[in-house]
């Protein structure tokens, strides 16, 4: 009854008022943001909601472990300064979820003055440190809401970019090749646009800054991904693409 409610709502065969088998905050399905956006006007229609395409960041600063928990909320641990957390007084829609690695520096106002990378370069991550973050990959993430885990098992693997442009890698190699001297070397990793990393949430997922939220990484097995050199961190970064429904978590919703 619910998967036909849903697609007869995105084919254009009844209005979100039909939906009496909605309760917030079920995942849903939908084709575009657009129908999406319409869909949440209607659902959280009061005057001072407002609804607007944003994200939400969190990062953990790793070590010897074998789970890697994000805190979602802003009112949870501390804040890193590139964190965007979820107000109590908010919801949010995710559309996109995306995995990233960081280097972080602890030096006073330089922890966001890096790149997130989509995978463990050994130009990067010091090649023990690239070896123990690979077991990442191997495992999968879990989404908790309250008490409902809303995604049991995503591989981690989705996640897992490796370009032909590496940060480090030379542009020519040293192997001599005639008429070609070796130079250089890329200062970043490949990076196909605003989405690379990211991937869709089907379906979609809302959560209240009223929730209890529970977003782990579990890996197969104990990891060591600290690294060994001093004024550094090794930073896993969980991201969130889609819709704030600010002041909404308070906001009953009509269906």
């Amino acid at each position: 009854m619910y998967r036909r409610a849903i697609d007869a709502y995105q084919g254009g065969g009844i209005t979100p008022r039909h939906h009496k088998a909605h309760r917030s905050p079920k995942p849903e399905a939908f084709g575009n943001q657009r129908s999406l956006y319409d869909y949440l006007k209607k659902k959280y229609p009061g005057n001072n909601v407002v609804i607007t395409e944003s994200y939400l960041r969190s990062e953990v600063v790793l070590s010897n472990q074998n789970t890697i928990s994000f805190n979602i909320l802003n009112n949870v641990g501390t804040v890193r300064p590139s964190e965007r957390r979820l107000s109590q007084a908010d919801r949010f829609v995710a559309l996109t979820t995306g995995f990233f690695l960081m280097r972080s520096s602890t030096t006073a106002n330089q922890s966001s003055a890096n790149l997130m990378h989509t995978f463990p370069n050994a130009n990067v991550f010091p090649t023990t440190e690239s070896t123990e973050l690979d077991k990442i990959y191997n495992g999968y993430a879990q989404f908790k809401i309250g008490p409902t885990t809303y995604y049991d098992s995503l591989d981690m693997w989705q996640f897992l970019r490796v370009g032909v442009a590496q940060q480090g890698l030379a542009t020519i190699g040293t192997v001599a090749i005639p008429g070609l001297t070796p130079v250089g070397a890329y200062s970043a990793d490949f990076n196909a646009g605003v989405d690379y990393g990211f991937k869709s949430i089907v379906p979609t997922m809302e959560i209240s800054g009223l929730d209890k939220t529970t977003f782990d990484v579990n890996l197969p097995e104990p990891a060591n991904m600290a690294p060994a050199a001093a004024g550094v961190n090794n930073v896993a970064v969980l991201c969130f693409r889609g819709f704030l429904i600010q002041n909404g978590a308070a906001q009953k919703p009509r269906f």
